[in-house]
């Protein structure tokens, strides 16, 4: 038969992808026929009316495509075969893309954009759209042409904009894509108000900020100083120091940080002076009027000015600086009578004079003495031998040349220059002289020595006739080496006089018999020399007498030796190594704070501790001594500044975290504490010693936290310092937690309890609402209570304790349920057909609702259904219907319901049907004969 078909398309031409409902329209005969579409692109599909979708990606000139779909019809036999064709043209393929350097960015965001977009594109349209609306930007110009675009927001929140570009080509064909912009609120951060341009060390200076939008929420804060301090905070201090010798500028930035992420930053810069400190030292801190003292001043690049004031003292001038070595020489006078106090005050500075610094110390200048006598000979005024002086002492305290209000205290010391001393005020002296011929002269010499320790010497010669004898005294002073020995002649009559030194010094004539000293020294270091001194006297006749005396010369003994630290802070380790010679001695070290030492060791180590709160000058002496007792002594002083000892004690107020803890500085000395707590860098340093409270912290679960306090005490005058340390430990919070699995339910309700706290907790206690409790650590418990109209909330609540006794509560409820019964009973539990039986509910609640099951067919939403009625519809069978109450909550307020049934069973006989036949009718006399045929249960028939 014959077959035909006509290709139709629901559209022929389109932009694409172009999607095409085909269809094949058969004639003639079609029944069983198939069909295959050739789609002109290589494409087939073997069905009638199918759907495709053209593509035209083709870059080439971006020109449209023509398709020619052919579908071909062949008949149940394969036979006969039939096509028809369409046209179908594919615009070009276009697709709309852009290019954003930044989809998130802070204010002002500038954001390149770029097209991207592919296909013969004739024509653009940009839009760009804020959310929230309200905030525009400039127009983009329909081009593909690159642009730029800045996004301002000046709000406190995020505002999102929306690029639009769509792209369409010259068949009408458009495509659209969407990009968003994210632009996060500006931050301007100022510094306010600007810190000082120059300060000098030592100087803490306010750093201040204020922000273009006070509302941003959020915002946090870093500084850093330039010194390697830092601070989170929006106002701030900082303690500049400058330890080095020149200027140091400090850079100071500020960067302020919103929630989003966007950053200001504003720069500072601080000239910090450097450090001065002023200071000086003195040879002698007392001394007797006339004298000199030395002031040596610490010299430092950073001064540049040194002044130094004299108070109590009428002569304030000083030299002036000595710039080759920052020392200078001062004489004093004191003609007071008295000791005077001098105040000296050395002031320095820097170049530009708004840095300075001053240090005092005080000397002492005692009275000057003026040593003097007269001689008074009686009636010898010739002066014979023996001669008696009587000596008449005017020793005053010197006074403007005029003896002083303030009479003469101290000691005197004669020597009448024939060996002999005194030390009486008033002496009387006898001198004799046995040479009839000569003359001899005695020097007189008086030291007067004040109680502060001042002397002053004044000398008279006493000539006395001599008579001739060859004789003489030798006063060697010491028998150590080397010794000067005071030779007095006591020769009679004597002109000339020969001394022979037995080699020791060169032999020598003289011609008088006044005294006279040689020095002898021994020429062996290590055994003593005896030797002879021999005085030859001769008279002008030529006569001559001889007399001797033997000497003894020990080794020459030297003592000596060098500290390596003359100057310095308590505990002061100073090493002294010994330089004396004189062989085989031994030493005897006195370190001026009443300990010693006897070891012969080169070096000897000694630390001096200075615990109050000035200077402590000690003078360390060494003896040297050898085996014949000679000996040698050498003094060093050691300047020891006050000990600086930093110490503290802390109470914890609390042995529960967060505590506050309360510190008390102790330390010994110091003016400059530095505390770090070893907390959120917790810093600080102060001239204060009043206690610190720090509040202390642990936010971690279940670790205990160690912080390391330490206090730095620091003279800033002396620049001793002293740091000590101790630890604090900080348990964490204790937080108590837990989850259950169910919050309220039917009754009884069990319900699992999960312990989550946190802390190092060791005990737990659940207290449960119903007089219950458990130290389980997760427990469960079976919820329950006897009321059916209401429910019940327990409140549980879980004590968690760590071993510090540290606790925290938490507490939940815990809702059951109405209790849910069903009970009920029967009048009759069984019966004839019908049985009618009274139910009576025993499980009344105004919070139930009831659901009946008679077992018959019969139910009730009745509380109390009453009569109820059951039928026996079954022939000779028993019928036992069970009755079956279920009770349920309201399922208004609860939705669960929680049903409980109750059942009970009736037994309800079948009815019972009588009957019977027999020969009913005949003639009289007439037997009948019954035969009962009555239906009833059990079969028997036996009727009543």
């Amino acid at each position: 038969p014959r077959i035909g078909v006509d290709a139709k398309a629901n559209i022929y031409k389109g932009c694409q992808p172009l999607n095409i409902n085909f269809e094949a329209i058969p004639s003639g005969y079609s029944d069983g026929a198939t069909y295959n579409w050739e789609l002109g692109n290589e494409d087939n599909i073997g069905e009638q009316n199918p759907s495709y979708t053209y593509f035209n990606p083709t870059p080439a000139g971006w020109v449209l495509q023509e398709f020619r779909p052919k579908v071909t019809i062949t008949d149940q036999w394969g036979v006969c075969k039939k096509a028809d064709s369409l046209f179908v043209r594919v615009y070009p393929y276009n697709e709309a893309d852009f290019f954003i350097s930044d989809t998130i960015g802070c204010s002002p965001l500038e954001v390149n954009v770029k097209d991207h977009s592919l296909g013969g594109i004739n024509s653009y349209s940009w839009s760009i759209v804020s959310d929230p609306l309200g905030h525009p930007v400039d127009p983009v110009p329909p081009s593909s042409d690159p642009f730029t675009r800045t996004f301002i927001n000046e709000t406190d929140a995020p505002i999102e904009h929306t690029i639009r570009l769509t792209v369409r080509n010259s068949y009408a064909c458009s495509n659209s894509i969407e990009k968003r912009i994210r632009v996060n609120p500006e931050i301007d951060v100022t510094l306010e108000p600007l810190p000082p341009e120059k300060v000098c060390d030592s100087t803490e200076v306010i750093f201040g900020s204020t922000i273009s939008h006070p509302s941003l929420p959020n915002v946090n804060y870093s500084w850093t100083f330039g010194d390697g301090g830092v601070s989170q905070n929006a106002n701030t201090a900082n303690l500049y120091r400058n330890f080095g010798n020149t200027e140091i500028t400090f850079p100071v930035m500020l960067t302020a940080v919103t929630e989003h992420g966007c950053t200001d930053t504003e720069t500072a810069m601080v000239e910090v002076a450097p450090r001065i400190v002023a200071n000086f030292s003195l040879d002698k801190p007392e001394i007797c009027s006339g004298e000199e003292i030395t002031f040596t001043y610490h010299r430092m690049p950073s001064i540049n000015s040194y002044s130094f004031e004299f108070d109590n003292y009428s002569d304030g001038y000083w030299p002036g600086d000595n710039w080759a070595n920052g020392s200078f020489t001062k004489q004093f006078v004191n003609e007071t009578g008295q000791p005077v106090e001098v105040t000296v005050r050395l002031t320095v500075e820097n170049d530009n004079k708004s840095c300075t610094k001053t240090i005092e110390k005080k000397i002492i200048v005692n009275p000057k003495v003026t040593a003097q006598f007269a001689t008074d000979f009686g009636s010898n005024n010739l002066p014979c031998n023996p001669l008696e002086v009587s000596y008449n002492n005017s020793t005053i305290y010197t006074g403007y040349g005029s003896q002083h209000a303030v009479p003469f205290n101290g000691t005197y010391q004669w020597d009448f220059g024939d060996g002999t001393t005194s030390t009486l005020s008033e002496p009387v002296h006898t001198f004799t002289n046995d040479d009839p011929n000569s003359v001899a002269s005695f020097e007189v010499v008086l030291t007067a020595t004040s109680v502060h320790g001042c002397s002053h010497t004044f000398t008279r010669t006493i000539e006395v006739q001599p008579k001739l004898e060859a004789e003489f005294t030798m006063n060697p002073g010491s028998i150590c080496s080397p010794m000067d020995v005071t030779f007095t002649p006591s020769s009679i009559g004597a002109t000339r006089f020969l001394w022979d030194f037995d080699g020791i010094v060169d032999n020598e004539e003289r011609f008088n018999n006044d005294p006279f000293t040689r020095t002898f020294s021994s020429s062996n270091p290590n055994a003593t020399e005896n030797h002879i001194i021999t005085l030859t006297v001769v008279n002008d006749a030529g006569c001559t007498d001889v007399y001797q005396q033997p000497i003894t010369l020990y080794p020459l003994v030297v003592s000596g030796f060098t500290a390596n630290e003359t100057t310095g802070c308590s505990d002061l380790e100073v090493t002294f190594t010994n330089t004396s010679t004189g062989g085989g001695l031994e030493y005897e070290w006195d370190f001026g704070n009443g300990q010693s030492s006897t070891s012969s060791n080169n070096t000897v180590t000694h630390t001096f501790v200075n615990r109050s709160a000035a200077d402590k000058t000690f003078y360390v002496k060494l003896i040297a001594t050898n085996q014949s007792g000679c000996s040698s002594d050498s003094i060093i002083p050691i300047t020891v500044h006050p000990k600086v000892e930093a110490d503290f004690s802390y109470t914890a107020q609390s042995s529960c975290t967060p505590f506050n803890v309360v510190f008390e500085n102790g330390s010994l000395n110091g003016n400059s504490f530095e505390w770090d707590f070893g907390y959120m860098e917790l810093e600080s340093v102060t001239t204060s010693t009043d206690p610190i409270e720090i509040l202390f912290d642990n936010s971690t679960p279940d670790e205990i936290l160690n912080y390391t306090v330490s206090l730095t005490a620091t003279d800033l005058n002396t620049g001793c310092s002293h740091q000590t340390s101790r630890s604090i430990e900080v348990y964490p919070r204790v937080v108590a937690n837990f989850d259950v699995d169910v919050t309220e339910g039917c009754n009884p309700l069990t319900v699992e309890f999960t312990n989550s706290s946190t802390g190092l907790v060791t005990t737990n206690k659940w207290e449960f609402g119903d007089e219950t409790s458990s130290p389980t650590t997760s427990p469960t418990k079976v919820f329950s209570h006897s009321d059916r109209e209401n429910a019940k909330q327990f409140t549980v609540q879980l004590t968690s304790t760590n071993p510090n006794g540290c606790m925290d509560i938490k507490d939940t409820i815990i809702t059951v349920y109405p209790l849910v019964e069903a009970n009920f009973t029967i009048s009759e539990l069984n019966g004839c057909t019908p049985l009618t039986v009274e139910v009576e509910n025993n499980t009344v609640s105004l919070a139930y609702t009831y659901q009946w099951d008679f077992g018959d067919g019969q139910t009730s939403t009745s509380e109390q259904p009453g009569s109820v009625t059951i039928k026996n519809e079954h022939e000779l069978l028993v019928f036992q219907p069970t009755i079956t109450l279920e009770t349920r909550l309201n399922p208004v307020d609860y939705p669960e319901g929680c049903p409980e049934s109750f059942t009970r069973q009736v037994t309800v006989f079948p009815d019972i049907e009588p009957n019977f036949t027999g020969n009913l009718e005949g003639c009289h006399p007439h037997t009948v004969s019954f035969n009962n045929t009555t239906n009833a249960f059990g079969g028997t028939n036996a009727a009543t």
